[in-house]
């Protein structure tokens, strides 16, 4: 990449980590937790302790090799370039289908102020032109893009704190007490719910793929990693417990909008009517800021498995400002594609079939990272004291172990459409490695 680009510093790294995690979810998954009762809430605890074990891999791995692509370096310079491609076709897959799911999760809160984005031709035009927005101001070059990251990432924060901290003075300790799992054990309750919060913390790697793009790499993405990890994880156990405290389960179960209900139990009546399209414009604002994260990050990985012949050559090209033009814009076209492929007829189908699909693809790269640590210092790759490599070990198995039950907590269809997107890369290496040799 060009050396005279801006470049992104540790606010921006930040917002680009919090802003990819804290999308759509959090706007809806209190709803859909009540179901589990207390263990909606210990989920988030659990995934929330593996996440922030995730961050603390992904950073200690940059902080040694501060390199484009992140968890594909990682498993390629650990595993070899078999098993790094595969982690660069995941996760290649995974950004731009997490994308479509965020463009259509924001026309979806749109249209309940603009009724004609509801009609599924409708509202697929209009997320092709989202995409294609971002991906004109992320073709700007990366400090641009991390610039609108920071003003929407603190957008976002205005509902979410005021949430997570004033709405602590309108808990109800009888909400908690209702709350009991229905039909099923705690060990089922926990496994249910820990693949829901999984999606919510999709992202949390975001900002170790573009470090070309980030000042001082080997020390800023590290804390912006960990930083964005825990301030994700400590909003979304505030958030949840306090809207499952303001809002009876019985009408929290079956609410469209968990927020709508909770702020209306926290200010005056009379501003009712202001607060539904407040959360509304918040949320899009949060789905949309995720999704101009997102798009910055998902030219990076094919450019850095271009680089290192694992994918067409093209890929690892960049314009004068830095940004890899070709990986960008292919990208965006496979995002339009897939749009239209999983047009159903209504936008919460189309949501929830691109979510499925993009929760294993991610799951992939997350298991190859959580243990190339331990592996590259068994190589004698990195050099570290005896209770550092205790240390390591022991995050190692606690990232791994997360990884591997939100994997088997995801379901039967998650890992079948996801094992047939895996099992689609191996012709694909074997043809550029073939196409490489001759």
């Amino acid at each position: 990449m060009v050396s005279k680009q801006k470049k992104m510093g540790l606010w921006m790294a930040i917002a680009l980590v919090v802003g990819n995690v804290i999308g759509s979810g959090i706007f809806m998954l209190p709803a859909s937790l009540v179901q589990f009762g207390i263990y909606g809430i210990s989920s988030w605890v659990l995934t929330g302790i593996g996440a922030i074990a995730l961050a603390l891999v992904f950073g200690r791995l940059c902080h040694k090799f501060p390199k484009v692509g992140g968890p594909y370096a990682f498993s390629r310079y650990a595993y070899g370039d078999f098993v790094g491609f595969q982690v660069a076709w995941g996760y290649w897959i995974a950004v731009w289908v997490s994308t479509a799911a965020l463009v259509i999760t924001a026309v979806s809160y749109a249209a309940v102020i603009i009724p004609p984005l509801s009609d599924p031709l409708t509202g697929t035009m209009t997320a092709v032109g989202i995409i294609w927005f971002f991906t004109l101001i992320n073709a700007r070059g990366a400090h641009t893009a991390g610039a609108l990251q920071i003003l929407m990432t603190l957008l976002k924060l205005i509902p979410i704190i005021l949430i997570g901290i004033g709405g602590w003075f309108f808990v109800s300790t009888e909400n908690f007490l209702m709350l009991e799992p229905q039909r099923v054990t705690p060990f089922s309750a926990l496994a249910q719910a820990g693949a829901l919060t999984l999606f919510a913390f999709i992202g949390i790697e975001s900002a170790t793929i573009p470090a070309n793009d980030v000042e001082k790499p080997h020390v800023n993405i590290p804390r912006a990693t960990i930083i964005g990890t825990v301030v994700c994880a400590v909003f979304y156990v505030l958030v949840t417990a306090a809207v499952m405290g303001i809002v009876p389960p019985d009408v929290l179960s079956s609410s469209k909008a968990p927020f709508v209900d909770a702020v209306q139990r926290m200010v005056p009546a009379t501003f009712g009517p202001w607060v539904k399209y407040f959360i509304i414009v918040s949320a899009l604002v949060s789905c949309l800021g995720a999704t101009n994260g997102w798009i910055l990050l998902q030219a990076q990985v094919p450019y850095a498995a271009a680089k290192d012949n694992l994918f067409p050559k093209v890929f690892g090209s960049a314009n004068a400002k830095g940004v890899p033009l070709f990986g960008l814009i292919s990208s965006s076209i496979f995002i339009t594609l897939f749009l239209f492929a999983t047009m159903s007829p209504t936008l919460v189908e189309q949501f929830n079939t691109i979510a499925i699909i993009s929760v294993f693809t991610i799951l992939v790269p997350y298991l190859y990272s959580s243990v190339a640590e331990v592996l590259l210092i068994a190589k004698g790759e990195i050099k570290v004291s005896p209770f550092q490599q205790k240390t390591s070990i022991v995050i190692a198995l606690i990232a791994f172990c997360y990884a591997l039950w939100a994997m088997a907590g995801s379901g039967e269809t998650v890992v079948l459409f996801g094992m047939l997107f895996l099992l689609a890369s191996i012709p694909i290496y074997t043809l550029i490695r073939r196409s490489r040799e001759h």
